[in-house]
């Protein structure tokens, strides 16, 4: 992992651009994946955020419906309801 900091200044709106090749390293897509952003101390923390099953935490296996992740496991259990 490169640790070396980026410049970047923030736009007239407050927005900064994350470069390709970052998003490319974590496989974070365009209008389809999510990051999350956060304050720690005197930082700004920008990590991709990771689909987990609503009901379980898991992140194996998952299953979208209607913008929700569901792993076949719960997804079982569901069914069998």
């Amino acid at each position: 992992m490169n640790k070396q900091p980026r410049l970047k200044q923030f736009d007239a709106l407050g927005r900064i651009c994350i470069p390709k090749y970052m998003r490319d390293n974590l496989n974070i897509k365009n209008k389809e994946d999510f990051v999350e952003i956060y304050q720690n101390d005197d930082e700004i923390v920008i990590k991709r955020h990771k689909k987990l099953c609503v009901f379980c935490g898991n992140d194996d296996a998952l299953t979208e419906f209607e913008g929700k992740s569901i792993c076949t496991g719960c997804l079982k259990k569901i069914k069998d309801i």
